[in-house]
């Protein structure tokens, strides 16, 4: 962390934390003035206003059963806000507990959340996820957050702003150059729990599958990895691989595994050049190249409904058979893309709604109207 003992910078719009802000600041209103609640590292601005405002908040809602440091950083966090008393606080980072928090706790100031993943309860957002105004992916999210108990005020469908800046649309009938893109599920060096368990286990039956159907057949097939070599989570200690060996140690040459690239964002590039997409457990990419038009099928084989409840039969395989994985394969890739992208339509706006301006203008827009009207009410 990092203490600075003088007056932050005020300003119209708070962004609360500084993850992806390049892509965050293309839809920020360039009439009003902009800076950042600083996570990573976190930033703490000390001085009488924001301590005078602190302790108020912790002796009216102090409690031993709380976790006291999370108290404590709560607290700083609400009084910074109530100090800075800015028109709007807005993040891309939307399952950030300490903004969730904000938003229930502070009312006279707007929460903007931008959607930047899939959200599952078990990922620690349920019980504390909480939106004031939430630009989600598509309508999906409405449908199924209720289940986790994560509270929504308001909906605003818009479809991913980082794939919308990166993504070409409608690109199901471009030259392709790939058969086949698996997008890699690498949960990387984040502790062995359950859930990554359960992940990896499924991760591993797609990727056997896939490869011996690769084998069978003439068809040209790539893998974008998810993490940078040799980078944070390159390895997992406990498989003892590092994810470029567990790809090779699974297919053949004739497969390109290629790398990530988080500042050129490669992977969108891929997906426009490639037919089908899959993935071997839910990752946003694939609903993203959904968006864009392109055929995807989420492959999610493990025992719990709550890996893959959230999406349905049309894009889901939960049945790691021999026979049946091999059927829903040539069934897709022998339907033409105009007829996939006709049966498909409704449903991909469902799950990544295109608004009729463009999900960048429409962002921009509806997040000026509601920093207005709050201001005037």
């Amino acid at each position: 962390m990092k203490i600075f003992f003088r007056n932050p910078l005020k300003s119209d719009i708070l962004v609360f934390d500084e993850t992806n802000y390049e892509y965050l600041k293309s839809v920020l209103p360039i009439e009003y003035s902009v800076s950042i609640v600083k996570q990573r590292p976190r930033e703490f601005f000390i001085n009488k206003k924001i301590l005078k405002k602190m302790i108020w908040i912790i002796l009216k809602r102090f409690s031993i059963k709380n976790d006291l440091k999370k108290r404590l950083i709560e607290s700083y966090y609400e009084a910074l806000i109530l100090t800075l008393n800015p028109r709007a606080v807005v993040t891309i980072i939307d399952n950030n507990q300490i903004f969730n928090y904000l938003s229930k706790k502070i009312k006279s100031i707007p929460f903007i959340a931008i959607q930047n993943g899939l959200r599952y309860g078990f990922e620690g957002s349920a019980n504390s996820f909480h939106v004031q105004h939430y630009f989600s992916f598509g309508h999906n999210e409405k449908k199924y957050f209720s289940n986790y108990n994560m509270d929504v005020e308001n909906y605003y469908p818009s479809g991913s702003l980082i794939s919308s800046i990166f993504s070409k649309k409608n690109t199901r009938n471009k030259e392709k150059e790939y058969d086949i893109l698996i997008v890699s599920c690498w949960r990387g060096n984040i502790g062995y729990t359950k859930d990554v368990i359960d992940s990896m286990k499924s991760m591993k039956i797609t990727d056997t599958l896939m490869a011996k159907y690769l084998s069978k057949r003439n068809l040209k097939a790539a893998i974008i990895l998810r993490s940078e070599r040799n980078g944070e989570h390159w390895y997992i200690p406990e498989i003892g691989l590092n994810e470029g060996e567990y790809f090779k140690s699974i297919y053949s040459k004739n497969v390109n595994i290629i790398d990530v690239d988080f500042k050129k964002r490669n992977i969108y590039e891929l997906i426009n050049k490639s037919e089908l997409i899959i993935s071997g457990f839910g990752t946003t990419a694939l609903l993203e190249a959904y968006g864009a038009g392109k055929k995807i099928l989420y492959t999610i084989f493990c025992d719990d409904n709550k890996y893959h409840e959230i999406f349905d039969s049309s894009i889901l395989c939960t049945n790691p058979e021999w026979k049946y994985f091999e059927n829903r394969l040539d069934k897709i890739i022998s339907i033409d893309n105009n007829n996939y992208f006709k049966d498909h339509k409704k449903n991909m706006n469902f799950y990544m709604s295109q608004p009729k301006k463009g999900t960048l203008k429409y962002i921009k827009d509806k997040l000026y109207d509601i920093i207005l009207n709050h201001s005037i009410n």
